[in-house]
């Protein structure tokens, strides 16, 4: 879908209303959320949305190429929870708390 979209984009505004309905709107929920993790101190205070697109990044770092290139067998549950716990441990050493 993602490259079908890509494609499009030069032709027709397709790919600025799927940017608009997916990427730019669950970026916004987790921009939203991270305040709440920054304020509990389980984060550090930084931009939340640039915080939000290093979390994204992260959590696509594994997968991304295979996947716009198609050579990506559906992976399991267990290697999904531990790509999702890499990206994890790599967000929370930019972004957890900061030590004295």
């Amino acid at each position: 879908m993602r490259q079908l979209v890509v494609a499009e984009t030069g032709r027709s505004d397709l790919g600025k209303r799927c940017f608009e309905l997916g990427p730019k709107r669950s970026g916004m929920e987790i921009g939203n959320f991270l305040p709440h993790a920054m304020d509990a101190g389980i984060l550090h205070s930084a931009n939340t949305q640039i915080a939000a697109l290093h979390l994204k990044a992260l959590l696509e770092a594994e997968w991304i190429e295979h996947f716009m290139c198609q050579t990506l067998d559906e992976p399991s549950h267990k290697e999904l929870a531990a790509s999702v716990q890499r990206a994890i441990a790599v967000f929370m050493a930019a972004y957890g708390p900061q030590k004295p």
